[in-house]
């Protein structure tokens, strides 16, 4: 390889060191094989070509570049030759001083081997010696052997039957732990499947009560817009028979002063009433004339919403009745009303609430204002 290289970089060189003469040649036109003349000859003009002579540059620097290389590559063939034989002669140590050691080891065990041997010679020589004195012996201990060696496979027999046990025990406690961790796996599922069981019950009760909410919401929205477009209507009605609803205004006004009248007849029988009171004295009697009193003035205020009260439209009511509960404001002004106990129909039970929230101001004595802060009426039309 190295050879190869090296004719390739020499034909190179003698490539464009012959260009370079041409070149030479073909610039100055000179005649380097002349004998030179005293003759002045005016030297002509010759055209270079330019694409020649840049070829000739590249070769010549491409050649230089080459021998470069060429140079690096021997320098490191060169040091990686030393550093093989750096490491050879290194390893080659290295082995030498291991088998001199693997000698002096195999010398030793040689004469300590020899030493064992000339020991063994001699105490063979003095179990000679002593032979025939142990030979009456021989036979209880070939005996005694024997019992030993009965001895030691029952020891192996019970070892043997000792580890059959251990292994049967092993592999019981193996199938109780995975028992136990079966039974633990499936407590741990039952305890997750009646987690997401109560979950869900949970969100199908939570999405129940909304739906319910929903519907009584929207029933509600259309109640109320029923009743807004009955009120449009009545109120285009008004405009349009404005002499029937003067009579009507008229007959609510001879009402409202039968109202008013009959509220200062019950003002005045409940002032009578607080008068009997105070002269009989005695708690239980005053507490069945305040009962009577609430009764009279929830017998009221019922008479006054059912006047207010407006069919709901398309619904036949029958025996329906609900319990409204009522906050009132200081004057009988209604804060608040709503429906504690359905009647089953909820058009039936926002004409409750709205009849109730028209009868504002409810007729309460001052009186009994604390009594009838809060209160909750049945509310029945008939």
């Amino acid at each position: 390889m190295a050879n190869k290289t090296a004719d390739i970089t020499i034909a190179s060189f003698f490539s464009i060191l012959a260009h370079i003469l041409l070149f030479y040649v073909i610039f100055f036109g000179a005649n380097f094989f002349s004998q030179p003349t005293l003759e002045i000859v005016l030297p002509q003009a010759t055209m270079v070509d330019e694409a020649v002579f840049e070829t000739t540059l590249k070769q010549i620097k491409q050649a230089e570049r080459q021998k470069e290389i060429q140079e690096k590559i021997e320098q490191q063939q060169t040091l990686l030759a030393e550093r093989a034989k750096q490491a050879e002669a290194e390893a080659l140590a290295q082995a030498q001083t291991k088998e001199q050691e693997r000698l002096e080891a195999i010398k030793a065990a040689q004469q300590a081997e020899a030493e064992k041997l000339a020991q063994t010679k001699a105490e063979q020589a003095k179990v000679q010696a002593e032979l025939e004195q142990q030979k009456l012996a021989q036979e209880e201990l070939e005996k005694k052997q024997e019992a030993e060696e009965q001895a030691r496979q029952a020891r192996e027999a019970a070892l043997t039957e000792k580890q059959k046990i251990e292994a049967i025990e092993q592999q019981r406690l193996q199938e109780l732990r995975k028992a136990v961790e079966d039974e633990k796996r499936l407590r741990a599922e039952k305890i997750k499947e009646a987690a997401r069981l109560k979950a869900e019950a949970e969100e199908r009760q939570l999405a129940e009560k909304k739906e319910r909410e929903r519907l009584a919401k929207e029933a509600k929205e259309q109640f109320l817009k029923e009743e807004q477009e009955k009120l449009a209507k009545e109120e285009k009605k008004r405009k349009e028979k404005e002499l029937a609803e003067r009579k009507d205004a008229e007959k609510k006004r001879i009402a409202k002063e039968i109202e008013e009248q009959r509220r200062r007849e019950i003002q005045e029988e409940l002032a009578q009433q607080r008068a009997e009171e105070a002269r009989a004295g005695q708690d239980a009697e005053a507490k069945r004339i305040l009962d009577n009193r609430k009764q009279q003035v929830i017998a009221l205020l019922a008479q006054k919403v059912r006047s207010l009260w407006i069919r709901p439209a398309g619904d036949s009511v029958g025996d329906l009745s609900c319990d409204v509960y009522v906050t009132l404001m200081p004057g009988g002004a209604v804060a608040d009303a709503s429906v504690t106990r359905s009647s089953g129909n909820i058009a039936f039970d926002n004409s409750a609430e709205l009849a109730t929230r028209r009868a504002s101001p409810l007729p309460i004595p001052d009186d009994l204002f604390d009594e009838f802060r809060t209160f909750t009426f049945k509310f029945k039309p008939q």
